[in-house]
């Protein structure tokens, strides 16, 4: 890492902490949501792990949308 990419992390950190830490909550909500239930509108528990952990930010609030069962399901 070089001398510009370490000023970067030191000017950008307020912002990028809360960034990271939304990223993370957001995966293990997720993740705790998907071990605990078995029922999804489609796919599998793989895929859907698979897709959580892979597209960070983007891939649990595809579940939450698209992959969570309905509350009958649940």
């Amino acid at each position: 890492m070089d001398l510009n990419e370490t000023q970067f992390l030191i000017d950008y950190w307020p912002t990028l902490l809360p960034v990271a830490v939304l990223e993370v909550s957001l995966m293990l909500v997720a993740l705790k949501h998907i071990f605990q239930h078995t029922q999804y509108r489609f796919g599998s528990r793989v895929m859907w792990v698979a897709i959580v952990v892979i597209f960070q930010i983007i891939g649990p609030v595809v579940y939450f949308t698209w992959g969570k069962g309905t509350a009958n399901d649940e």
